[in-house]
């Protein structure tokens, strides 16, 4: 039998289909979780990614966006204009 989640990490699995929680800057996240502390909001993210409840942090540079149905890939392009 499990031990049951810790309140921050309930919160977070609750967000987790409606924001990119593995990703998302902590004091965002600690915004969203009612939580003071970032540090809190560091230790309970890695505890749920140690649990296989959160994927891993990902690059930050491709984002993905859920549209209806659709999942999209944003991936920035680094280059001039003239």
């Amino acid at each position: 039998m499990s031990k049951p989640l810790h309140p921050i990490q309930q919160r977070m699995i609750e967000l987790a289909p409606y924001h990119n929680v593995s990703n998302m800057r902590l004091v965002d996240l600690a915004r969203l979780t009612g939580v003071k502390y970032l540090q809190q909001v560091k230790h309970h993210r890695e505890m749920l990614v140690k649990k296989d409840l959160l994927p891993a942090y990902t690059n930050k540079r491709v984002r993905r966006i859920k549209v209806g149905e659709l999942e999209l890939l944003a991936i920035p392009i680094l280059g001039t204009v003239s």
